[in-house]
């Protein structure tokens, strides 16, 4: 996975001249792309009990059931319709 010190690296082999990029760069920001549920085919299903251990041992407390796609001609039969930007600074 790329970490600052490698976007560094990277800015620094591309031949750009140390004060330039010093000057041009605000931030170094790190990105994953999150799917979103399609809302034209979502259900709320219940949560078997693996993935209950695994979201509570990592977030606490979680819900009853989860929201799941079923597959519509609007999403292409995947259950997804979008993706949210989670970043990283």
């Amino acid at each position: 996975m790329p970490t600052i010190r490698w976007a560094r690296c990277s800015i620094d082999r591309s031949g750009v001249e140390p004060f330039l990029a010093a000057s041009a760069l605000v931030g170094i920001v790190a990105q994953r792309l999150v799917r979103r549920v399609c809302d034209r085919c979502l259900t709320l299903s219940d949560i078997s009990p693996e993935e209950r251990l695994a979201y509570e041992t990592e977030l606490g407390p979680g819900p009853a059931q989860f929201q799941r796609g079923q597959g519509c001609n609007f999403c292409a039969e995947t259950g997804y319709r979008a993706a949210r930007a989670c970043l990283k600074c």
